[in-house]
Formats: C-alpha cells, structure tokens, sequence
C-alpha cells in the first residue's frame, strides 16, 4: 500500500512538473515574442527617426514655438515635393544646411499663415533673404540690394521732411575701381564718367600705371520741395543710425537752431558704413545659392562690392 501511495506520488508530482514546464514554455514564449516585438518598434522607431533627420521635416508646433529661431534664408517650395514621404505628413515644410547657412523651405500653401511678409511678393522657388531692420521681412535675393536702397532713400527724405527742409537732394557716383597685381608693381585705375585722357607712365621703380582721368559723373537720385517748418522733430533712424554726418545734421537742426540758424547742409555719406550686405556675407550666401542649384546672371558678392564704391551726398536746404 506504501509502494502504491509512492508510485502515485510520483505519478502525481511529474504530472504537476509537465504543466508547469508547459506553463514555463508558454511564458518563455510569451516573452520571447514580447521581446522580438519591443525590438521590432525599436528598429522601425530608429529607421523613422534615420528618415526624419534625413528629410528634416518641420511641422506647425516646431514652427510656432517661441524659442523656434527662422533661418535667415527661405525658399517657397511646392507643397507636393514631399507629399508621399510618410515622415513629412503634416509638415509646413523643411529645413536644410546649405553652405554654413540654415535654409527654410517653405510649402507655398503654408505662406499666408507664417506670419512674415515676402516682398515684393511670395513667389514659388524664389529665394529670400531677411531683412537686416525688420526680422519678419524678407526679401526676393534678386532684387535685395536695390530694395535695401530704396529703403536708405527713403529714410533720408524722411530725415529731411522731420527736420523742417524745404528741399532735399541726393546725389550719387561710383569712386574708381583699382586692379594690383603683386605689391603694387602694376596699377590700373578706371573711374566711373566719360574718359578725357589716359597717360601711361612707368615709375622710379620700375611699376607700370595706367591713369585714367575723369570727371566723376554725378547722377541725381532723388530731389523734393517741401513748405519747410521751423518745428522739427526727431527722424526714425535704421540705416544711418551710426552715420556721424548724419547724426550731426539732425544735432544741428535740433539743438541750433537757437544759437546759429542752419541755412544748408550738405553731407557726404560713406555706403560702406551703411552697407545692405557686406562682401564677405555675399561671398557665404552665392556659395549656398550654389549648393541650392539657384541659377543666376550676377553674385551678390559683386553687388556688394558695387555698392560699397558708390558714395552718396545729401544735400540739404532749410
């Protein structure tokens, strides 16, 4: 009877030992397969976060946020150029690095929405480039340097209409342009006008110079009449907020007029102090143009390089 109560004992703890191993094998099982699972959504997280650093998308959340710092170049893109890209459902757009510089590519039907304003308006693939005064103003690349200076224009007669004026004139010439070869062994110089003579000459040390003598032709940029005041006030100041020349006429208008009544004022004004883009600015963004694939008849390095010879004078009559 004692043998029979062992074998059943035995008989019983074996069956209790295979539904536990079965049990075991099961959540083995169970766990294998939540395991592969985890692993699976690991690996189609990392390709997916793989594909969003590649296309960069940036969505309205990103856009929006106060802390979101909008590059300085955009590019209005068609709104389909990614639209099967899963990762870029829902974005406004995306961003790039383009030669140093951080680019926005704009979806064009995002545009009304972004709260900045393209001038001269927003066109599809054109290129723009921020304002240097006005941080939610950008500007079409082919036509930035003659906005910026229709932008100075206008703030010098501004300057002459609050301080009382009742003329202003602004006229404008471009200093020589000067080619050296080596240190200054040969010099070619090449004013801007109607050439009267030319006389090549050979110096003490050998060098050759080719002079080129002119009159620097003047060309009127603007000229205004006004009724004049003797209340004048002090003018917004973007451009020429730094231009002593500048600040010294609107001194005198304010402060003199008491002691040593200004009859006429007469400035000239330095574009270099004043530049829409300095050269070493242009030479960067022409490089990112190029990684951009932009086609252009002109470099904005050479635009700058125009503007910083040009000078201007301001005259003004009280």
């Amino acid at each position: 009877m004692a043998k029979l109560n062992l074998k059943d004992s035995l008989g019983s703890i074996m069956e209790k030992a295979s539904v536990k191993a079965e049990e075991i094998g099961e959540t083995v099982s169970e766990t294998a397969k939540e395991g592969l699972k985890i692993a699976n959504q690991k690996a189609q997280d990392a390709r997916q976060e793989i594909r969003k650093r590649y296309y960069n998308p940036l969505f309205p959340d990103q856009y929006f946020d106060e802390d979101f710092d909008r590059p300085k170049i955009v590019v209005i893109e068609d709104e389909d150029a990614r639209k099967a890209i899963d990762v870029c459902e829902g974005a406004i757009g995306w961003l790039s690095k383009e030669a140093g510089f951080e680019v926005l590519h704009l979806y064009e039907e995002f545009v009304p929405r972004c709260e900045l304003t393209f001038y001269p308006r927003s066109s599809y693939a054109a290129i723009y480039y921020r304002n240097p005064n006005q941080e939610h103003r950008y500007i079409n690349l082919s036509c930035y340097f003659e906005t910026m200076q229709n932008d100075k224009m206008t703030e010098l007669r501004n300057i002459a209409f609050c301080l009382g004026a009742k003329r202003c004139r602004l006229e404008s010439y471009e200093e020589e342009k000067q080619m050296r070869v080596g240190k200054g062994k040969l010099k070619i110089a090449a004013k801007a006008g109607k050439t009267k003579a030319e006389a090549k000459s050979i110096d003490a040390d050998g060098s050759v110079a080719l002079h080129t003598e002119s009159d620097r032709v003047r060309h009127v940029v603007f000229e205004h009449s006004f009724e004049g005041s003797d209340a004048p006030v002090m003018p917004t100041l973007d451009w020429y907020e730094n231009d002593k020349e500048i600040l010294s006429l609107i001194d005198m208008r304010l402060k003199g007029r008491d002691i040593n009544l200004m009859k006429e004022y007469a400035v000239s004004i330095d574009s270099k102090l004043s530049q829409s883009m300095d050269a070493n600015l242009a030479s960067r963004l022409d490089a990112a143009l190029k990684k951009l694939k932009v086609v252009s008849n002109f470099t904005l390095e050479g635009e700058s390089l125009k503007e910083a010879r040009t000078k201007l004078k301001f005259v003004v009559q009280f």
